[in-house]
């Protein structure tokens, strides 16, 4: 269950950050620069394609964190019966 838990912790932690980073680029406005880092250097991407890529993020996050929470608690379930 301990791995479980500190999966989920991890989890919550990236959504937080990716619901950050699109509020960050709300208020950002049109034709504004936004640098993607790739190892160490900076590399200029497109607004609309940083915003995908984003909601992707934050859209497979909240899915991993459903199935972790759904086996906790069926974790949970099972350690009661014991």
């Amino acid at each position: 269950i301990q791995k479980v838990f500190n999966n989920l912790t991890q989890l919550q932690s990236q959504l937080r950050e990716n619901e950050m980073v699109k509020g960050e680029f709300e208020k950002l406005g049109e034709g504004e620069p936004v640098y993607k880092m790739i190892g160490p250097v900076m590399v200029l991407q497109d607004m609309s394609e940083a915003k995908m890529t984003v909601d992707r993020r934050l859209e497979l996050i909240r899915g991993e964190l459903s199935r972790a929470e759904s086996r906790i608690t069926e974790l949970q379930g099972k350690e009661e019966e014991i």
